[in-house]
């Protein structure tokens, strides 16, 4: 067992030990700017997780330019809009400290990091880092933050609201989760064009890696659904709900009125290396008092039941 204090040559240290163990480091960091894959040489098995709030990305604080760098490498990629901490789990050690990945951080700023390979704690650091990965940022997400981010300005973003109710522990700020009931996906004619337009659209960003795939569904009934939601679709047969998909970020949506009737059309983006759960396994996780959510359509208001349905994915 070992722990050190280290306060020189930090970003020296981090990338010397990222890039030893670049397939098994787990890392929770609020910003990632430019320079941040060079600074942090994750690669394929690596998570990292970091604050990609819009407001952020537009501040120039996390760079998604740099996180898509990073996600080809095979790092998987997830953000929390309050996320404040700096851990890094490189290897057996870990490292927890005030350093954020970026040049400012590297070259002139002063920072100080604890660096311990006692066991326990590398354990309860890695669980933090997995317990943040809720939100995964899926190729097309990532794209369409690089179009938003600009270079970085003075002073730091707020980062939304601490807590869900203002007296309880700090949890992650997730986006809004959308639960959709399909038992179709056969469109008319008139529909299948103004699905096929739409499909255009939602795919019209750079091809990304055969883990993700762009999928749709027609909604008639329901709530709205905007960019940035994530979805999470029930499978029914014989209006008997049978299996949830595997949590979707939207795309783009599509209202349109074919053969006399309103409905809307939902462009997603998911990882296919996700399979599908069974609802009556995602019932028993969700617990006996939220298991109605997955019956019905709707906005999940619930913090807590969100965090356990994402995490069901894990």
């Amino acid at each position: 067992m070992k722990t050190a204090f280290i306060s020189g040559s930090v970003w020296s240290r981090l990338t010397q030990e990222a890039r030893r163990h670049s397939n098994d480091c787990e890392v929770a960091v609020a910003y990632l700017g430019q320079s941040g894959s060079r600074l942090l040489p994750l690669s394929n098995g690596s998570r990292l997780v970091v604050d990609a709030s819009e407001h952020t990305v537009e501040a120039g604080l996390t760079c998604p330019k740099e996180l898509l760098k990073l996600q080809k490498r095979g790092v998987n990629i997830y953000s929390v809009p309050n996320l404040h901490a700096k851990v890094f789990v490189l290897g057996s050690a870990a490292f927890i400290g005030s350093t954020n990945v970026s040049d400012s951080s590297a070259c002139r700023l002063l920072e100080a990091l604890l660096m311990t390979t006692e066991k326990s704690a590398v354990d309860g650091a890695r669980q933090f880092v997995r317990d943040l990965c809720l939100y995964e940022l899926t190729p097309r997400v990532l794209q369409r933050l690089a179009k938003k981010w600009r270079p970085p300005k003075t002073g730091k973003p707020s980062t939304g609201p601490e807590d869900d109710d203002g007296t309880g522990p700090i949890h992650p700020v997730l986006p809004r989760v959308v639960i959709a009931q399909l038992s179709r996906d056969q469109f008319t004619e008139s529909e299948e064009e103004e699905h096929s337009a739409g499909m255009k659209i939602a795919g019209r960003l750079k091809k990304p890696s055969k883990e993700y795939i762009v999928d749709s569904f027609q909604s008639v009934v329901g709530p709205s659904y905007r960019p940035c939601d994530i979805v999470v679709v029930v499978w029914s047969v014989d209006k008997k709900p049978v299996v949830v998909r595997p949590p979707a970020n939207v795309l783009h949506v599509k209202h349109v009125r074919c053969d006399g009737k309103r409905s809307t059309f939902v462009y997603m983006e998911r990882d296919s290396r996700r399979t599908d759960i069974p609802r009556r396994v995602l019932d028993s996780q969700l617990g006996r008092n939220n298991m109605e959510i997955l019956r019905g359509q709707s906005v999940v208001r619930n913090q807590l039941v969100v965090r356990r349905l994402l995490a069901a994915w894990k």
